[in-house]
């Protein structure tokens, strides 16, 4: 069946992959608009004699670069255009994806353009989804380690007459060469003494241990094969060192006076312990739900069966890269030498990207079809008491939650926790069956 509209005509047919092709002729009025789109656009840009700039009449543009010319131009406005206007104006379900133009015909301009239909799923059946993982219990060296941490965190650095050992800061100066040329060197630097720190090499720290402020050593390191420049690697560097002063950590007396000046709503050495043991096993909790969350959702991916488009899941990767890319630029790291350092095309990347957004684009149909087919509903009270919590966060202290894009936000946030919460119960209780036979077994030892 053919449909018109505004000059367009159009039909369509199912395609393979879960994508529909749309069939779209666009009528001689509808080109013209755009032609004279074109010809402005030209005429700003062209130098014709006897007129000036974007003066120039259509046909005489039209002469100066050709009637070829000026239609290639006017596609820029007018594919866009047509192919808009015909998915905007169709009943079929069509995915938020960028859809794929050729030309069949260039005047009149015949087009094909194939979409992304809205990717469906049927989820398998979950009657045998068990899973039995708990909670790490927190131990006292848990405990214990969370509070080295914490006296770690308020320790000071204290200068000391005395040779330099592990866990000691130096500030010293070193330059080192290889076959005369400089390799690295630094100027009252300070130095943390760490066994297996490979700042400036692996083997450097070793090297200064027994050392007073005043000293001067030489020595040599061997630079390792995967070294950054390949000119220097498996090569000998000779090292020399000055030694200006030795520093000691001092770390502060567990007590409650100390425990005092970390927080103002506790004021014991006890009350910061169970602070600790509550704050380690709702950690520990989050983490088992995560491990179940994805535990569960792969087993919901191996037992459903999909209808997506690949369109789709290009996409997905292509927006990946490209965010990849922009965080790369943030730090000023150039992303082909980053490629190069993987050792991997930009293509292998790609593949490797689509793979995984497939598995999430299927983790986020099977959540959403199980919370759509459960009916889980969220309430107006359910989101208060949620930003409410938000608004506690610093992070979020800006933000507007009146605004019903947040409201929704958050709305579809706790939609999806309550569905996993759900799948977590369901992956926890015992089969019907199993508890049926449980009851027969327990009858027949009365």
């Amino acid at each position: 069946m053919t449909n018109s509209l505004n000059d367009i005509k159009f039909t369509h047919e199912d395609d393979k992959d879960n994508q529909v092709i749309f069939h779209i002729s666009v009528g001689e009025k509808f080109t013209d608009n755009h032609l004279k789109i074109a010809y402005k656009k030209i005429a700003n840009r062209l130098n014709i004699p006897g007129f000036r700039k974007g003066k120039a009449p259509y046909k005489i543009v039209e002469q100066f670069v050709g009637r070829e010319y000026l239609m290639e131009e006017s596609f820029e406005t007018m594919i866009p255009k047509a192919v808009g206007d015909v998915l905007q104006n169709t009943e079929i379900s069509i995915a938020n994806t960028t859809p794929r133009v050729s030309i069949i015909e260039r005047e009149p301009l015949k087009i094909d353009a194939t979409v992304a239909l809205i990717p469906t799923v049927k989820i398998g059946s979950l009657a045998k989804m068990r899973f039995t993982d708990k909670a790490v219990s927190t131990t006292k060296k848990d405990i214990d380690d969370q509070i080295t941490q914490i006296l770690d965190s308020q320790s000071k650095w204290e200068d000391v007459e005395r040779k330099s050992k592990y866990g000691d800061t130096v500030n010293l100066t070193y330059k080192s060469s290889i076959d005369g040329e400089e390799f690295v060197t630094s100027d009252k630097s300070d130095h943390i003494i760490d066994e297996n720190s490979s700042n400036p090499l692996l083997g450097f720290s070793p090297k200064i241990i027994g050392l007073v402020p005043g000293d001067k050593k030489s020595f040599t390191l061997k630079v390792p094969k995967d070294y950054f420049e390949k000119k220097f690697a498996e090569k000998e560097s000779l090292f020399e060192v000055e030694i200006f002063s030795v520093k000691e950590k001092i770390l502060p007396k567990l007590d409650d006076k100390f425990v005092v000046s970390l927080s103002q709503d506790i004021s014991t050495v006890k009350e910061l312990k169970d602070r600790i043991k509550q704050s380690l096993k709702l950690r520990s909790e989050e983490n088992l739900k995560r491990i179940l969350e994805d535990k569960i959702l792969d087993y919901m991916i191996e037992n459903s069966k999909f209808e997506i488009s690949p369109m789709i899941i290009e996409q997905s990767a292509n927006n990946s890269m490209e965010e990849q890319e922009k965080q790369f630029s943030q730090y000023n790291i150039n992303y082909e030498q980053y490629l190069s350092g993987v050792g991997k095309s930009r293509d292998e990347i790609l593949e490797e990207t689509k793979k995984t957004s497939e598995i999430n684009i299927k983790k986020m149909l099977v959540l959403e079809e199980y919370i759509k087919n459960k009916k889980i509903k969220v309430t107006d009270k359910d989101i208060d008491k949620e930003i409410d919590l938000l608004k506690t966060n610093p992070q979020y202290q800006t933000m507007d939650f009146t605004s019903d894009n947040i409201r929704e936000s958050v709305r579809e946030n706790i939609k999806r926790q309550k569905g996993i919460n759900d799948l977590i119960s369901l992956s926890k209780k015992k089969s019907t069956s199993t508890t049926k036979k449980s009851k027969k077994v327990s009858k027949g030892n009365e």
